[in-house]
């Protein structure tokens, strides 16, 4: 099961995999969403998991549905590493246009930042 919930500026995402739910609480404008290791531990030891039942001769009535979990699951990794990729990004792009020499050289871009 995957749920989201937005309120506000806040961002839940909850990642149920078999034995285990983590959550990931996501506030804007801070240097860190929160620690990641527990997402990706979690969503890692799913995708095992997964694999694990795909390699059973046993779950062939259930091969649908697990293939599609594995494709949620892999949905969900490939747009953390997106968005953490962004983030790392923007943190390098905040540093040089928030900077005191930019604002004075470039006004408009003071007005627009404020």
């Amino acid at each position: 099961m995957c749920e989201e919930t937005c309120a506000g500026c806040s961002l839940v995402i909850s990642i149920s995999a078999v034995p285990t739910c983590a959550h990931l609480i996501v506030v804007p404008r801070t240097a860190a969403a929160g620690s990641l290791e527990d997402i990706t531990a979690a969503l890692d030891e799913s995708l095992v998991t997964i694999n694990t039942v795909l390699g059973s001769r046993f779950c062939a009535h259930i091969r649908s549905d697990v293939e599609n979990y594995q494709k949620r699951l892999m949905l969900l990794s490939e747009t953390l590493d997106e968005w953490l990729n962004c983030q790392k990004q923007w943190m390098y792009l905040e540093a040089i246009l928030f900077a005191d020499d930019i604002k004075r050289d470039l006004p408009e871009v003071r007005h627009r930042q404020q």
